[in-house]
């Protein structure tokens, strides 16, 4: 190639710096409420993040410490968002049954299922009211609520409490056969349960009942007879106290 041609000129590169430059020199403003905006959102989540971990901290703490009726209503009322405030509607319904206030106690459960129907606590909710029902007397209602518990919630931690409670009812209404077949049917099924050794000493105690009874009744036939024989016979003892 001869030397004195003219050299074509080299295409030229673009200058990305330059042109970064020039873009932002046209938009700083923009720029500059972008990033405003960025960092501003930020520190909001930042601020919020920190103050519901105080607030779930705080909550926690109250309902640790709380040893009265209003120390649990105050988490309720303070942190009633947080997940505390089920907890503690559940502790105060808890207190008043234990301090005989059977209707308030009952009243709180009814509010918990009102209001955390899907909690994973709102089957003991369920539970709790039919222990109200059962202390306040209304041992039928009590009966079938333990009853209809026991028979839904066969895996709940608390489907023993709701067994015994259904026998419990059938004891105190004197309904003891039908008692007996209740804790029968429990070690039946869970022979390894720990409660089978509560239910196996019921069994026994509701059996020396029907002993008992079934023995005073045949003490009153005999005496009957023997004084006057020519009544009638008394009608022949409950199918349900049969030993």
């Amino acid at each position: 190639m001869r030397e004195d041609l003219p050299k074509p000129e080299a295409a030229a590169e673009p200058d990305e710096l330059a042109e970064l430059a020039e873009f932002m020199r046209r938009n700083r403003i923009a720029i500059i409420v972008s990033c405003a905006v960025v960092l501003l959102a930020t520190a909001v989540a930042f601020l919020y993040r920190q103050r519901k971990l105080h607030s779930l901290e705080r909550a926690s703490q109250m309902l640790a410490s709380a040893r009265t009726a209003r120390d649990v209503q105050a988490v309720i009322d303070l942190y009633g968002n947080t997940p505390y405030a089920p907890l503690a509607v559940l502790r105060l319904a808890k207190m008043e049954f234990n301090a005989g206030d059977y209707a308030g106690a009952m009243k709180r459960y009814d509010d918990f299922i009102g209001r955390f129907p899907t909690h994973p606590m709102a089957s003991a909710a369920e539970l709790g009211r039919v222990f109200c029902a059962e202390a306040m007397g209304r041992l039928e209602d009590a009966r079938r609520g333990y009853a209809a518990f026991a028979a839904v919630h066969t895996n709940h931690f608390l489907h023993a409490h709701a067994v015994f409670g259904n026998a419990r009812c059938l004891e105190q209404m004197g309904r003891y056969g039908e008692a007996r077949t209740v804790y029968e049917d429990f070690i039946a099924a869970n022979p390894n349960s720990p409660a089978t050794a509560r239910a196996e000493e019921r069994l026994r105690a509701v059996k020396r009942s029907i002993e008992k009874i079934s023995a005073q009744t045949q003490g009153q036939q005999n005496s009957l007879q023997g004084s006057s024989p020519d009544l009638p016979e008394p009608p022949s003892p409950l199918p349900n106290f049969a030993p």
